[in-house]
């Protein structure tokens, strides 16, 4: 079930392509030609929802100053992605990694580094996925707790006057 309602800004959202935005992240900023900060983004997409991974394409989009625009530098589909998505920022760069299945099933993690406006692949490792969060439920009743009025009112005369 997934219920979080995401505040994609409007200029980046139109390049959805019809598909779910199951996350986005900023790698870094930029200014417009009119002194605008703009930033460049790191989004995953779902085509179909209910699967059972968390995203099937990721993609990089840059803002393009002199063409006063959000371009494509990095696209990758059909995938099988989980989550978390890390992002961190560095001397280098900003990397960020993605969990993968790979063709046999297994988890891979996928590490790029984002510099000088582009997003390349630097390391694949084997990984597993992380631990299960606990399932949250929606209450479907609500036990009657019984209250003690008189106990708590006689408490709150002692506590106030003392008797």
């Amino acid at each position: 079930m997934r219920q979080v309602l995401m505040q994609v800004p409007d200029e980046v959202a139109q390049y959805a392509e019809r598909q779910l935005i199951t996350s986005y992240h900023a790698l870094g900023e930029t200014h417009t030609s009119k002194g605008e900060q703009k930033n460049h983004w790191l989004w995953t997409t779902l085509v179909k929802g209910s699967q059972p991974y968390d995203f099937d394409t990721f993609r990089v989009f840059i803002y393009n100053p002199r063409r006063d625009r959000y371009e494509t530098v990095a696209i990758d589909r059909n995938l099988k992605g989980h989550f978390p998505v890390e992002t961190a920022t560095g001397p280098d760069g900003t990397t960020f990694s993605l969990l993968v299945e790979d063709k046999d099933g297994g988890m891979l993690k996928r590490t790029y580094l984002f510099k000088d406006l582009h997003a390349r692949l630097v390391s694949k490792a084997p990984s597993g996925l992380p631990n299960a969060l606990p399932e949250v439920r929606p209450a479907t009743s609500f036990d009657a707790v019984p209250v003690d009025d008189a106990g708590w009112i006689r408490r709150t005369a002692r506590k106030w006057f003392g008797k």
